[in-house]
């Protein structure tokens, strides 16, 4: 039926997202209503999809009008797969006999226009819960349909890809309402297919149901045996690839086959199928993946990409494969994609002397389209790679500076092998000529020497050893190993080993045979326990390159736990330490270049047994979870960029093994490791008095310790015993100040540096509670919202102070005169993740009357911790930990809460983000309903959907107008404003932001105390003779009339005085409230003029 809202107004009923959560519901403006009452009992969709010129919003009531609150069964914003942001609302049960009233409208006020509206309805239900689950375990291809049927049908047909005549496959009995039906669809078509099940009673059809499923398509029958390097072991799991430079960008996987030797394929060969397994989800119906074939020269094992010729490559286009088989049908591509083999492309290759097939998959464009791919690996998977596969599997990924195929073995991943095969056609005889096959070259652990294992084939004189050109070794012709001498580390060095018919190597006469050879990338040999390196003392630089790949076990969680994402220690060095003295030694990364590391030492350099751990860190910042508890975080603002740094307790003359790593096997970087027995003083802490200035610090006392001194802003101020543990500093100025705790045992001064914030509270309304990168030594990023905030509110007039410090550490913020408190706790990596006891803080105050603005990047949706806080938020409390947001928080639009804050004469504000080269995930929000202070939270900030990433980058996708602010109009307490993103970011006027927030929460409540009529904060006789003067003998006036009403009635004269009196000297009772003690509002309404009383 036509729409059109184009002269619409706007109803005034409320609108709730309840029926549907997540599909962007605005606030449906100039809406129009239409009235449709089911015939019968059945389901019912209906939509403006893909037919309106504007955004819509659609609702259905079953209520009637005037009583619609709690009647609504279905909504929706944005329908899935509808452009232009039309809707859509999919079949729901409808009632006989029901009117149900039907409300289009706009999005916001400023979307309207025409369309039309359609309304399905079907008096059958369709079949529930239907899958489709393949299965070729019979050696079949079969697919068994399953489904649960809620209504009485006659028959369930079953379609094939299309619900047409042509594609019906067969029809079922329906087997009665609320029973359980299946079908064997056998054999089944191979390839990627959709099945439809329509179900119809008495000529009537129900909407169809539908699943999918795929089967590849199978390999054309071969004379050639398979060649299968590992079982395909089904079912399969997911592979580790680099995401370095985007998801599964640059990976490319490989596999080597050495004929002769390892499969006896002695004849020339046509290949005509690869079969291999992954994950493919294309960002469209398909994506491009590639095959390569390769000839290795150097044989064994596989690379480097010097020494490989390719002689085929073919592009196919792959849809969706959930971890299963794949068969690349070598012909049915698109052949030599990019001409680099200029027509040369063949699928034949010779008999190989010492040379390998290489087969290799990848994907030419990475993430560019959306698409990812992940290859499959057997699950559970074999363990032992030496014995359960042929060969090994290879990953080669500029981005994570593998720029040469490595076996995943050597990369700490030996559960992951590819999945391959290569079937293939004899197409006429040769002879494989012998000599050195199935070549390993492996580093000798704790060594910087290599181990050489092959096979010898068929009748040999001599081997020859080369190394970098240089002969190293002759060996006797039945030699199937040798070591290497030590060769250098960080170094990669190529070695050959070649086969002669005549003793003496080349020069002994002979002809070589074949040769096979591999690169020695070397590691260090403190890459292994076994080879630790001392180290003393000092400063020791360390570089984890791609020749460090090795990782050494996992750390045991209930001995010590990094915190963060896993316990393994990446690309890891080890180093073996003596301690000199006994007492806490520090171990860090932090200072110099630093990068993303890890740390943990054991108990001795004999082992890297996770059992002997004593201590662990990931970031300096997070602490380690040891056996006595959680460790407290570094403190040191040289551990930038992810750095490591903890302490122990060493024994005098102990060996202890330090092992530096990464957080992940992409890490690489030089950084430097500093052992320190004389550490700076531990558990330094400082805090400030909000009453007085006075900043109390704290910290462990070191008996090590010659001397003591304590700098304020690189002033000494005082000198301590060695045997303190505290220290006073009395009335400090407000500000933010940087005390350094400096503990000397004689060779030099060794600080730890305590940041504290001061503020003495002295009547502000508002309180800036500037909390972003207290857990980041400082660092709260590219943006500063806690100074930004204010100079915006002290531009607005506001009485305004700011303190760097948790809310749990300024007590004042619940003194009577304050009225609103901003709390800014940034944005990740830079933020503060408030605990709950903070929250708790936060929320009792906004209880009692505290209006709170509260912004933070990541506190929403991401490990969000529960609090009194989240029923006073706005938030949506089920919605927590599911609004994780993305990058694409770059320009916003504002909105009206309709509740009392309007910031929609902001529109496409441009927003600076506070990580501007990582990833900000700004949290999106849901406006509550069900809070504990009323249903009237509103949305006032969203996304700009403008298609720009943080940093510039185009958007990978489209972008969604997601909501990032809430304004809560509590119905007791104060007021609530929520954001995720920060203030300083904001690319508007902030003074006339904070002017906006600041009027939302309402005018300043004035404080005082009852009876002060001189305005000196106290009761006494004073106050009395200056209102009798005010009243009689032409006194100043009272600046605060509500404090000269001593008696609270309502107005200022003789009696109060008299009340006043009474109180103080004859027993009469006190001022009424607040009182004559403590600042409070005046609970009672009067006539008297305005209140001017700052003695609070």
């Amino acid at each position: 039926m036509p729409l059109d809202t184009t002269t619409a107004t706007s109803s005034a009923d409320a609108v709730s997202d309840v029926a549907c959560p997540g599909t962007f519901i605005g606030t449906c403006e100039s809406d129009v209503w239409y009235s449709w009452t089911a015939g019968s009992d059945g389901i019912a969709q209906m939509g403006t999809c893909n037919d309106a010129a504007f955004d819509t919003d659609i609702l259905v009531y079953s209520g009637a009008c005037g009583a619609l609150a709690g009647s609504e069964v279905a909504c929706n914003g944005d329908g899935g797969g509808c452009a232009g942001f039309t809707s859509f609302i999919p079949f729901f049960p409808v009632t006989a006999g029901t009117n149900y009233l039907i409300r289009v409208g706009g999005w916001d006020i400023n979307s309207f226009g025409t369309g039309n509206l359609t309304i399905e309805f079907s008096g059958l239900i369709p079949v529930t819960g239907l899958t489709c689950t393949p299965d070729q375990s019979t050696g079949t291809s079969e697919v068994l349909m399953e489904w649960t049927e809620d209504d009485t049908y006659d028959n369930v047909s079953i379609y094939l890809d299309a619900i047409d005549p042509g594609s019906l496959i067969d029809t079922v009995a329906g087997v009665g309402a609320g029973g359980a039906n299946s079908y064997l669809y056998s054999p089944a078509a191979d390839g990627a297919h959709t099945m439809f099940a329509v179900a119809d009673s008495g000529g009537s059809f129900a909407p169809s149901a539908q699943c999918s499923y795929f089967f590849a398509d199978p390999c054309p029958a071969t004379s050639g045996a398979s060649l299968i390097p590992v079982p395909t072991n089904l079912p399969l799991g997911g592979a580790v690839s680099c995401n370095a430079g985007g998801l599964h960008a640059d990976n490319h996987y490989y596999r080597g086959f050495d004929l002769c030797n390892n499969y006896g394929v002695t004849d020339n060969i046509d290949i005509k199928c690869i079969t291999t397994a992954f994950n493919s989800a294309p960002g469209a119906a398909t994506q491009p993946v590639r095959i390569r074939l390769n000839i290795d020269n150097n044989g064994g094992a596989v690379g480097p990409l010097a020494g490989m010729v390719m002689f085929y490559e073919e592009e196919f286009q792959v849809g969706a494969v959930a971890n299963d088989s794949y068969n690349f049908i070598l012909g049915t591509g698109n052949i030599d994609p990019d001409g680099t083999l200029a027509g040369s492309a063949t699928t034949v290759v010779g008999c190989l002397d010492g040379e390998t097939l290489v087969v290799e998959i990848f994907t030419p464009d990475g993430q560019g389209a959306g698409h990812s791919l992940f290859m499959a690996i057997p699950d559970p998977a074999q363990t032992n790679p030496a014995t359960d596969q042929i060969g090994a599997s290879y990953i080669l990924a500029p981005a994570c500076g593998l720029t040469n195929p490595i076996d995943m073995v050597g990369l700490g991943f030996p559960t992951n092998m590819w999945v391959m095969d290569v079937a293939w056609d004899d197409i006429g005889d040769c002879v494989c000529g012998g000599g050195v096959a199935n070549l390993v070259c492996e580093q000798t652990p704790g060594t910087t020497q290599w181990d050489l294992t092959w096979e010898a084939v068929g009748p040999i004189g001599s081997f020859e050893i080369e190394i970098d050109g240089d002969v190293v070794a002759v060996l006797d012709g039945t030699a199937t190993s040798y070591q290497s001498d030590a060769v250098d580390a960080y170094q990669t060095q190529q070695c050959f080993i070649a086969a002669f018919d005549a003793p003496g190597g080349q020069g002994g006469g002979g002809s070589q045979i074949n040769f096979a050879g591999c690169d020695f990338n070397t590691a260090p040999a403190n890459s292994w326990f076994e080879g630790a390196e001392a180290i003393a003392i000092g400063a020791t630089d360390f570089s984890i390159t791609n020749a460090v790949l090795t990782t050494g076990p996992d750390l045991d969680a209930a001995v010590c736990a990094m915190n963060i994402g896993n316990n393994g220690i990446f690309n890891d060095l080890y180093y073996c330490f003596t301690a000199g003295s006994t007492g806490n030694v520090l171990v860090s990364t932090c200072g110099g270049n630093t990068f993303d590391t890890r740390l943990a030492v054991y108990s001795d350099c004999l082992s890297d047994d996770p059992a002997n751990v004593v201590m662990c860190n990931d970031d300096a910042d997070t602490g380690a979870t040891t056996p006595g508890g959680t460790s407290p975080p570094a403190g040191n603002p040289l551990c930038t960029n992810f750095a490591a740094e903890l302490q122990f307790e060493a024994t005098a003359g102990v060996n202890y093994l330090v092992r530096v790593g990464t957080f992940n096997q992409a890490g690489l970087g030089d950084g430097t490791l500093t052992i320190n027995d004389c550490i700076p003083p531990a558990g330094a802490s400082g805090s400030a008095d909000c009453t007085n200035g006075d900043v109390t610090l704290g910290w462990t006392a070191n008996p090590n310790f010659a001397s003591m001194e304590i700098t304020r802003d690189g002033v000494t101020i005082a000198n301590p015993l060695v045997t303190d543990s505290s220290y006073v500093d009395l009335a400090v100025a407000d500000g933010d100040h940087v005390y350094e705790i400096i503990g000397d045992c004689g060779s030099g001064p060794n600080p730890a540096v305590v940041a504290v914030s001061v503020l003495t509270y002295s009547g502000q309304t508002d309180i800036v509670l500037a909390m972003e990168g207290l857990q980041d030594n400082g660092d709260f990023g590219d943006v500063d919202s806690g100074t930004a905030m204010l100079t915006a509110l002290t531009a607005a007039g506001a009485n305004v102070a700011m303190v760097r410090a948790s809310i749990a550490d300024f007590p004042c913020h619940s003194d009577a005169g304050v009225n609103n408190l901003w709390i800014m706790t940034g944005t990740v990596p830079a933020d503060y993740r408030i605990d709950q006891a903070e929250g708790d803080l936060i929320g009792q105050a906004n209880i009692d009357g505290k209006n709170v603005y509260f912004e933070g990047g990541d506190h929403f949706g991401f490990a969000h911790v529960a609090s009194l806080f989240d029923t006073r938020d706005g938030n949506d409390d089920s919605t927590y930990d599911t609004g994780d947001g993305d990058d694409s928080y770059t320009s916003m639009n504002g909105l009206d809460s309709g509740f009392g804050l309007d910031t929609s004469s902001f529109s496409n504000a441009l927003y600076t983000q506070d990580f501007g080269t990582g990833d900000d995930w700004q949290d999106i929000l849901t406006p509550a309903t069900s809070d504990a202070a009323g249903p009237d939270a509103g949305a006032i900030w969203e996304n700009n959907p403008d298609g720009v990433f943080g940093g510039g980058v185009p958007s990978p996708a489209a972008e969604t107008n997601y909501v990032t602010g809430i304004f809560y109009n509590t119905d007791s307490g104060g007021k609530t404003i929520s954001t995720s993103w920060e203030f300083g970011g904001f690319g508007g006027d902030q003074t006339i932001l904070a002017q906006l927030y600041h009027d939302a929460f309402g005018s300043t409540q004035i404080v005082f105390k009852r009876g002060d009529a001189n305005l000196d904060g106290s009761f006494n006789i004073a106050d009395e003779i200056f209102l009798l003067a005010a009243l009689f003998s032409g006194g100043p006036p009272c600046q605060c009339p509500d404090s000269c009403d001593q008696n609270d009635d309502g107005s200022v004269n003789i009696a109060d005085a008299i009340f006043g009196l009474a109180a103080l000297f004859s027993g009469g009772p006190t001022t009424p409230p607040p009182g004559p003690s403590d600042c409070g509002p005046d609970p009672t309404d009067d006539g008297l003029a305005d209140c001017l009383y700052d003695a609070c």
